[in-house]
């Protein structure tokens, strides 16, 4: 098991060294190839690397930003995430799975207003959309939730704790 962890990792190694010559005569699309391929990998620094050639290379490809967006999302780098989303959406102001993805990150980071305009945009762009109707709910549910416990803030009671707790679960 050892030896065959060792060949794979060299292999690894050899693949990625390899890889690197040449590639300042990248177009943007191969660099978002080999960065798909390093996500595909889990080597997560190296596909964003990937991405951000890409980027630089063709500034105006909103898929690069969007799956250097997917790395950061994945990684729990919100803040860097929902720039590379508000950069798709200056591309490409309908691309829905952007507006709810960032939607998502804006609930997640306690940012409820944001979350629940995006939200709305991205029903008043795909309406029906299951995902955006589910977010949308959640999200008043939460500003629902902290309006209360905002109410109960100097309250030291059982009710109060509750509310803060209900909060959080958002």
């Amino acid at each position: 098991t050892t030896n065959r962890l060792s060949i794979v990792l060299l292999c690894l190694i050899i693949y990625l060294s390899q890889s690197c010559v040449g590639d300042e005569n990248l177009s943007a699309n191969e660099w978002k190839e080999k960065g798909d391929e390093a996500f595909r990998l889990k080597l997560f620094d190296t596909a964003t690397e990937y991405y951000s050639n890409a980027i630089e290379a063709d500034p105006e490809n909103y898929l690069y930003f969007y799956q250097r967006a997917l790395v950061f999302t994945f990684r729990g780098r919100a803040n860097l995430a929902i720039k590379d989303f508000t950069s798709v959406l200056s591309l490409n102001p309908s691309h829905t799975s952007s507006i709810n993805k960032r939607a998502q990150l804006y609930l997640e980071t306690g940012d409820f207003d944001n979350a629940e305009k995006d939200f709305e945009t991205a029903l008043e762009v795909k309406p029906g959309t299951q995902v955006s109707i589910d977010g949308l709910n959640t999200v008043r549910k939460a500003k629902k939730a902290l309006d209360r416990a905002l109410k109960l803030k100097e309250s030291k009671n059982q009710e109060a704790v509750d509310a803060w707790t209900e909060v959080l679960t958002f």
